[in-house]
């Protein structure tokens, strides 16, 4: 059972909902998100390396959107604080949220690991 304390790492149902109930464009998405979520990662963490505020601003804003996409709410309400922290030109704030929104980033990747194992979607459901 999920904790409520907090917004939910992925809201499945959700996103196949917005997706009309196709499990393989549900499943193109999550392939993306896997491929695409660690090279963003990486551009943020050189973007901190070079107190770069406007580069951390834009990837931020990229991970917010592709989250909220498919529904990673706390990744995209981590990415939100994120963004408006360097947009806000607070390096240190951001720097303090680092930690946090790389553990939300290494928390999707890992559910959509396993979303990929446990349902693939070979069937012709989608």
């Amino acid at each position: 059972m999920q904790a409520t304390s907090g917004p939910v790492i992925w809201q499945r149902e959700t996103a196949l909902e917005n997706v009309l109930g196709q499990e393989k464009t549900l499943h193109k998405l999550v392939e993306l998100i896997l491929q695409r979520l660690p090279e963003l990662q990486k551009a943020l963490q050189t973007a901190f390396k070079n107190n770069d505020l406007p580069q951390i601003e834009f990837h931020a804003h990229s991970i917010k959107g592709s989250s909220g996409q498919v529904y990673c709410k706390k990744l995209q309400e981590a990415a939100s604080n994120l963004e408006a922290l360097a947009k806000a030109g607070n390096l240190e704030g951001a720097r303090d949220l680092e930690d946090y929104f790389n553990n939300c980033c290494e928390e999707v990747l890992e559910v959509f690991s396993k979303e990929l194992h446990n349902h693939p979607a070979n069937s012709k459901t989608g």
